[in-house]
């Protein structure tokens, strides 16, 4: 099986400049992408991927839309 990649420099970034998948919300940052990794790999086995960290964020903010509504 194919590691996935947990790199944020990208083959489509330009040198130096951290790339996130196609299609990432403006309000998912590099840092915050970095962030995830840092609190979310621990519980996995496997190496996750910079699109897992931003599947991760995108189910929690639709989470807190969910919770927020009265």
């Amino acid at each position: 099986m194919p590691q996935k990649q947990t790199n944020l420099d990208g083959p489509l970034a330009p040198p130096g400049q951290p790339a996130l998948p196609p299609g990432t919300p403006e309000w998912i940052t590099v840092e915050l992408v970095r962030l995830t990794l840092k609190v979310w790999q621990k519980h996995y086995k496997e190496p996750l991927s910079t699109q897992d960290a931003v599947t991760i964020l995108l189910n929690a903010g639709q989470l807190f839309g969910v919770l927020a509504r009265e």
